[in-house]
């Protein structure tokens, strides 16, 4: 059993029905795979999501469509990470390392990465505008 949640559906261009179970699946697997390195970097005051774009997962051929493959599938994942503060000087080159050591530790061999700064009380920071880098 895996425990994650996917949707079944019919696919209304198509009409074939479709599931989100290796999209969800992949999504799953590097949230646990990424959280102690998202932790020691942004410390415990951190959200975050991992995405996988359903409909780029399901048209890889059949030797890349495996629950083990998001490592290297030609399909990028995007991590929303939310911090609960007002952006820092050093944001960028912290987030650049932590994309270095995914890469190094052969987590990931490339993201998007979105960071979004939003106090406790769910207030936007930094006019909403957020730091975008990729690996």
């Amino acid at each position: 059993m895996t425990r994650t949640d996917f949707f079944v559906y019919a696919d209304e261009t198509t009409g074939e029905v479709v599931d989100t179970f290796l999209a969800s699946k992949w999504e799953d697997d590097v949230t646990d795979v990424i959280e102690d390195s998202v932790m020691t970097a942004f410390g415990r005051d951190v959200t975050y999501d991992v995405f996988y774009d359903e409909v780029a997962v399901r048209e890889l051929d059949t030797a890349a469509a495996n629950p083990l493959a998001y490592k290297t599938a030609d399909v990028v994942p995007t991590i929303l990470v939310t911090i609960h503060r007002e952006p820092a000087s050093g944001d960028e080159a912290l987030v650049r390392t932590w994309m270095a050591a995914l890469k190094e530790n052969d987590m990931l061999r490339h993201a998007e990465v979105h960071v979004d700064y939003v106090a406790k009380n769910g207030e936007i920071l930094n006019d909403g505008t957020p730091l975008i880098l990729s690996f």
